[in-house]
């Protein structure tokens, strides 16, 4: 009773005197926030860490000047129950092995946009983290050229469940060796890279992967098979912007994905059924897919959970059964087709496409039950007959239509483009028709029609030869010159037909050869060609300062309607000269019977040589070839 009495009366004189426990106060050079139990000390340019306020957990440091981090270093730090920091941008080049031991309670780390330091050394730091939570590490912008291997083997001491690493230049990721090492992972980035080549592996945690802005091109098992799922728990998967072209029975089993990225690639179709086995995918992207994007199956998009799909700027509008290229926007598609029997679907948004009428052929209202918001505003409306039904589906379900009735306004007919559609539309008076006038006019429209179709059948089948006239027409208008024996001063060797199926096989083979090796400058059209001139311009440009013509003889070549008329052009550009002013290459074994007329006449009207089917015939194919083109003639 004594002792604990005088220790009473020991602390208060202590505390009389001013002997009390020192408070530490925010730094100068720092922000504090007791309520966030955050400080800032973002952008001050400190060589060191400043004592900091006892209930600070959260630090940023980031954009400072630590260049070496050892314990004293962060020794100030010791102190706080600090749970996370961030040391971006801090020129680190070096961390010693004990830099973060006395950081207890650690559980995220940000060490980004520190590119001199290398992930060898950051594994070695990491390992000795004394905090057995620590769930989260962001490295992004470390401009890493390879896959850091070594810091998911130093990582896996602990339940990592967040990995960032964005920006970086690794070209291959290995899912197994990842997964293997990080089996708790559950949310992993690594967008805006050039990955290229990916390993898959089994990650039976992975809620979220982001790997959007890369160069990846999936396989199909890729995410599992019929009886094996690699991501059994994924929830959002973001592959937007990547090398991605063929997506049939690539999602395989995976029954918790809900949101889906598939924007900014390649896609050459989506076929029948492509989402019927994601029963949880609620949120599909699909914009900006590319000219290629040419193929829809009526049943591609069924689904018995899709509630928003987002599809714009995909350069073709849907006419009947078939897909046309027309001004970027959706015009017109089949209902019943498209959203089935019975649709999940709760919001569509066609807001500023190319939407004239709408009809129960496009949205049929028994199968959009569960419809709650439809955007159509600002397209341009025919307020005519044509849209009666569409203007009754507004007044009796019109809390469903956004932006309803300001943005909804007339295009056609004329004389009441602007107006707004709701007080535009006719009434049902108005739209009764003389039965007999409108047959007159459909009799007669139709005779026109068919006049129309036969003179435009006449042109289609004769398009090549009226191109080819009006070729020469234009030869004879501006002059434009034959090749000829004559000493000229030409830009290119040789200017190259070939088609776009064998561009690989131009750039890794003629042109390392021909070009790079041997210095023989080679016209190529995706190269070579001026922007934003007439193609038939720039073919005939491009001859005119050609010394030879090389034509690429392929399959698919004798099959391009624009080789071919290239070869016109060059048959007739290079008449009564010797066989050396054309060259043909047969890269692939094509029969004559397989080729047009006019391009026979040019392969046997040139000097021939076919592409060795062994290796080691290639370099003697090489030098015949360059010797020809270096002949002047």
């Amino acid at each position: 009773m004594l002792k604990s009495s005088v220790s009473i009366i020991v602390l208060l004189l202590l505390q009389v005197y001013g002997f009390h426990e020192r408070t530490i106060c925010c730094p100068k050079s720092c922000k504090c926030w007791r309520k966030r139990e955050l400080a800032s000390c973002q952008g001050a340019m400190l060589r060191f860490v400043p004592e900091l306020p006892s209930y600070i957990t959260k630090l940023d440091f980031s954009r400072n000047r630590l260049q070496f981090i050892n314990a004293s270093t962060i020794r100030n730090l010791e102190g706080l129950k600090l749970v996370y920091i961030s040391l971006e941008q801090n020129g680190i080049t070096h961390i010693r092995a004990d830099a973060f031991s006395k950081l207890r309670f650690l559980l995220k780390l940000d060490l980004s946009r520190n590119p001199k330091l290398t992930p060898s050394i950051l594994a070695t730091a990491v390992t000795q983290i004394n905090c057995s939570d620590f769930k989260q590490i962001t490295l992004n912008r470390m401009n890493w050229n390879n896959e850091p291997t070594d810091l998911y083997i130093a990582l896996s001491r602990f339940n990592i469940q967040k990995l960032y690493m964005l920006e970086n230049n690794f070209e291959n990721l290995n899912m197994t060796l990842l997964s293997k090492h990080l089996g708790q992972l559950k949310e992993l980035r690594i967008g805006y890279g050039i990955i290229s080549i990916i390993q898959p592996g089994f990650s039976p945690k992975l809620e979220i992967l982001d790997l959007h802005y890369n160069r990846i091109q999936i396989k199909q098992d890729f995410f599992g098979n019929e009886t094996t799922c690699y991501f059994p728990k994924l929830v959002k998967l973001n592959l937007k912007s990547n090398f991605i072209a063929n997506i049939d029975k690539l999602f395989w089993c995976l029954d918790t994905l809900n949101h889906l990225r598939l924007s900014g690639n390649p896609i050459l179709g989506v076929l029948n059924n492509t989402f019927l086995k994601l029963p949880s995918l609620e949120f599909l992207f699909m914009n900006n897919l590319g000219f290629r994007f040419n193929r829809i199956e009526d049943r591609a998009f069924q689904s018995n959970s899709l509630k928003q799909l987002s599809f714009d700027s995909n350069r073709f509008v849907f006419r009947n059964d078939g897909m046309y290229h027309f001004n970027n926007k959706v015009s017109s598609w089949d209902g019943s087709r498209v959203f089935g029997s019975q649709s999940s679907v709760q919001t569509i948004l066609l807001t500023g496409n190319a939407l004239s009428t709408i009809n129960e052929t496009l949205f049929p209202r028994n199968a959009l039950k569960q419809l709650s918001i439809l955007a159509l505003g600002n397209n341009p409306f025919a307020c005519t007959c044509s849209n009666l039904w569409f203007h009754n589906w507004i007044q009796t379900e019109k809390s469903i239509f956004e932006n309803y009735p300001e943005l909804y306004h007339c295009k056609t007919p004329p004389e009441k483009d602007g107006e707004m559609l709701q007080d535009a539309i006719p009434t049902h008076l108005e739209c009764s028709t003389d039965n007999e006038l409108l047959t007159a006019i459909v009799t007669s429209l139709s005779l026109a029609g068919i006049v129309f179709v036969v003179i435009f059948s006449l042109i289609f089948r004769l398009r090549w030869h009226i191109r080819y006239w009006l070729y020469l027409y234009r030869v004879k208008k501006k002059g434009f010159s034959l090749i000829s024996n004559e000493e000229t001063d030409y830009k290119f060797e040789a200017y190259v037909i070939y088609c776009d199926d064998d561009l690989q096989w131009i750039r890794k083979k003629l042109l390392k050869k021909v070009e790079n090796e041997s210095g023989i400058s080679l016209c190529i059209r995706d190269r070579d060609f001026d922007v934003g001139k007439v193609y038939v311009e720039n073919i005939i440009e491009k001859m005119n300062v050609s010394r030879r013509i090389i034509i690429v003889i392929s399959h698919d070549m004798v099959k391009s309607s624009w080789c071919l008329f290239e070869s016109r052009i060059a048959q007739e550009k290079c008449l009564n000269m010797e066989s050396e002013a054309l060259i043909s290459l047969m890269v692939e074994d094509v029969s004559e019977k397989n080729m047009s007329s006019s391009l026979r006449a040019f392969v046997n009207s040139a000097s021939f040589s076919k592409f060795p089917t062994k290796e080691y015939d290639e370099e003697q194919f090489w030098l015949n070839l360059t010797k020809v083109l270096r002949n002047k003639r």
